[in-house]
């Protein structure tokens, strides 16, 4: 279960473009459920009939299809609170629905503090938004596509970019901010090179959009990133190939940078049975810049820096600045007690914080969430009532992820936590104020953690890495790790 998120990006297919010349710009009557109990007023909007200008140099060809039937699909919107039933405006929540049909793939902040959410429903491409509460406003189906959304982004203005697809289509679907279509932009796959399926997409500073993914580019598979503006015109996109023909790569992470350029991740097969990770950083044109060893999840922080991880390295993590130097780098899994071997690591997803930390969600056995400081630390790690299946995102109080609840059941949450890993005003209460180095007992190796307005210190786990940065050179086999709470 927890290699769910992995598989979600790992839908991408090497494929050609077979040229089409159609377009529809019907506009049609969207029918958006909003969730009774809360926002009205966003039900039978019209779609305004866009069609996206494609150029025939720098995109592939494009049907571009305004005819949509939005159909919800027989699901209670309701979120069912799950920590804090008697406090229902609580912003730190654990947020269910009875809805077995729907799979979220991914999320995304809205600048009212909701979320907008993407995934397939009932085996149909699915987006829908919420409050800041986790209450839906809206809701709909993206029905003339086939294949699940993929990935979701929030473009200047508040509109939507997502992307998605199957082994036989790649799209792109833009609406505004209350889920009328604006675009769509659909190829179709063939054999040979060309143009594959668009699996995650990032908002540019300028309120276009970057999307990226894998195609097949020189007879091997390569990364893939293409640039849209905020009219959906492409402006220019580029193949990353390995360099030598018997290499084959899939994209694994993605993150738009603090200076307009972005960073991707993706594994490379060599053909001698070696699989090598890499994170690649390019500017804003494209233009690949530098590469370093991680890839498999990445965020970038307000400095230009960029934190990957490597999961082929049992979870090895990276802070590598502007220019690609690493400034410090950590294990996120403690290796085996006594082997000196690290067991199967999964980092699925980092995101950056204010005052340049970071958290990201980690797994062995379980799934964590753990918070980073600026210099690699841990500050503290907290275990999850379910399955992490969606990336985590950055909020104005905390985090935010979805997980499904209970482990292994077929609901998903949204999760929606304080600084702290709190999900609820109960156990924030007294803490959300608080600066994180208010508990902090300079001990590297016991959790500084907040609840109900009070400070723990339990220890980390034995062999959990206790030195980053020059004080672990070599995370893998280095000699400061805790044990019985204290580094050495």
């Amino acid at each position: 279960m927890h290699h769910k998120f992995m598989l979600i990006l790992g839908m991408l297919v090497g494929c050609g473009t077979t040229p089409t010349d159609t377009s529809a710009t019907d506009a049609a009557d969207d029918t958006i459920a909003a969730d009774a109990a809360e926002v009205d007023g966003l039900a039978d909007g019209t779609d305004a009939a866009v069609a996206d200008t494609v150029s025939a140099d720098a995109a592939p060809d494009v049907t571009t299809d305004m005819d949509v039937t939005v159909s919800p699909g027989p699901c209670d919107p309701t979120p069912v609170d799950l920590m804090d039933a008697a406090s229902p405006s609580c912003p730190f929540y654990r947020k269910s629905w009875p809805c077995a049909d729907l799979q979220i793939a991914t999320l995304a902040k809205v600048a009212d503090g909701g979320f907008a959410l993407a995934g397939t429903r009932g085996g149909v491409a699915w987006l829908g938004q919420t409050d800041a509460l986790g209450h839906f406003l809206w809701q709909r189906t993206l029905d003339t596509v086939t294949g699940g959304a993929l990935d979701v982004a929030v473009l200047t203005g508040g509109g939507l970019a997502v992307t998605g697809g199957d082994n036989t289509h790649g799209w792109v679907w833009r609406t505004d901010a209350t889920g009328a279509t604006v675009g769509v932009s659909s190829w179709v796959p063939a054999a040979g090179p060309g143009h594959g399926v668009p699996a995650r997409v990032a908002a540019t500073l300028d309120g276009g959009y970057v999307v990226a993914g894998t195609r097949e580019a020189q007879a091997q598979l390569a990364p893939w990133l293409w640039r849209l503006d905020d009219a959906g015109k492409p402006l220019w996109e580029h193949d990353f190939p390995g360099a030598g023909p018997d290499e084959s790569s899939n994209l694994t992470g993605f993150a738009a940078t603090s200076d307009g350029g972005f960073a991707f991740g993706h594994t490379v097969h060599t053909g001698a049975g070696t699989w090598l990770h890499e994170v690649v950083r390019v500017d804003s044109n494209g233009t690949k810049l530098w590469a370093h060893d991680g890839g498999d999840a990445i965020a970038a922080d307000a400095n230009g820096a960029v934190v990957t991880a490597a999961n082929s390295l049992s979870g090895r993590i990276y802070r590598l600045d502007a220019a690609g130097a690493v400034t410090w780098s950590r294990v996120a899994t403690p290796p085996v007690p006594g082997a000196g071997t690290m067991p199967t690591g999964f980092v699925a997803s980092i995101v950056a914080l204010p005052g340049g930390e970071f958290a990201l969600l980690d797994s062995t056995t379980t799934w964590q969430l753990q918070r980073l400081t600026s210099t690699g630390a841990l500050r503290w790690t907290a275990p999850l009532a379910g399955n992490a299946a969606a990336p985590l995102v950055a909020t104005a109080n905390g985090m935010a992820f979805v997980t499904a609840y209970p482990a292994g059941g077929t609901s998903q949450a949204l999760v929606n936590t304080d600084p702290w890993a709190n999900t609820s005003c109960t156990q924030s209460a007294g803490c959300a104020a608080m600066g994180q180095d208010a508990c902090s007992d300079a001990n590297p190796c016991s959790g500084d953690a907040c609840v109900g307005g009070q400070c723990t210190h339990a220890p980390f786990v034995d062999w959990t890495n206790c030195g980053p940065g020059a004080g672990c050179a070599d995370c893998v086999t280095g000699t400061l790790w805790c044990t019985s709470g204290k580094c050495g």
